[in-house]
């Protein structure tokens, strides 16, 4: 005989409830405990990415900071060399002494220089392949950017004069034969007089190559010998 057929219906009613609440409240407490922890781990490991999300942003800022320094340095350093090559081409590569001797010391006896003009003028710089090709595409009211420092020549224009046209031949042949002289041109050889005798003017143009430098150039020292 079983002992609850002794206890009213009541109380055995309000004792399963009891236990169906205790129950329930277990459950209920063990599926909020398991929320709780899942949104706990979600929410560590959500701080584990913005950390990392964090790191990576301020290695992305450093990189780029040092990006940015490296580019200014580069362009630092173009500049100084740019106003260096600048600077180097504003220095005096042709001593008018070492020039004049240069002249003198190839003159055949008898000829003589009345005047000499010295003319320096820029060059354009030259044109690279993919310069050309840019140019050909740019719009024609569209300036190319100018680039490198400039280079100059330096046009020479001689007033001489000779006994006679044998002298002048020989000059010519000297000043062709000068490793840093171009474009040798006789402009005019003319019978004057000059101090009561009739001899042979002459103006002689050349050019000296680009970017000449006799600044470690020792002169001809020995004269040409007297032309027959």
């Amino acid at each position: 005989m079983h002992t609850d057929d002794f206890l009213p219906s009541e109380y055995v009613e309000h004792r399963v409830d009891r236990r169906t609440n205790a129950l329930g409240m277990a459950l209920f407490l063990i599926v909020v405990a398991g929320v709780g922890c899942a949104f706990a781990w979600k929410q560590w490991q959500w701080s584990k990415v913005a950390q990392l999300q964090t790191q990576v942003e301020a290695q992305w800022i450093k990189a780029g900071e040092q990006v940015e320094a490296i580019s200014a340095l580069e362009a630092r350093q173009a500049t100084i060399h740019e106003r260096a090559q600048i600077a180097a081409s504003l220095v005096e590569r042709l001593p008018r002494s070492t020039i004049l001797a240069e002249f003198i010391n190839r003159m055949p006896a008898g000829l003589g220089l009345i005047e000499i003009e010295l003319h320096s003028r820029a060059l354009a710089p030259p044109a690279t392949v993919m310069e050309q090709a840019g140019r050909s595409l740019r719009a024609p009211d569209t300036e190319a950017p100018a680039s490198g420092p400039p280079r100059h020549v330096t046009d020479v224009s001689m007033l001489g004069f000779a006994p006679t046209d044998l002298q002048v031949s020989a000059f010519l042949a000297q000043l062709n034969a000068h490793a840093m002289l171009q474009d040798v041109v006789l402009q005019f050889s003319e019978e004057t007089e000059m101090a009561g005798q009739t001899v042979r003017q002459f103006r002689v143009q050349c050019s000296f190559i680009a970017d000449a430098d006799f600044r470690d150039t020792s002169p001809l020292h020995t004269a040409m010998g007297a032309m027959p």
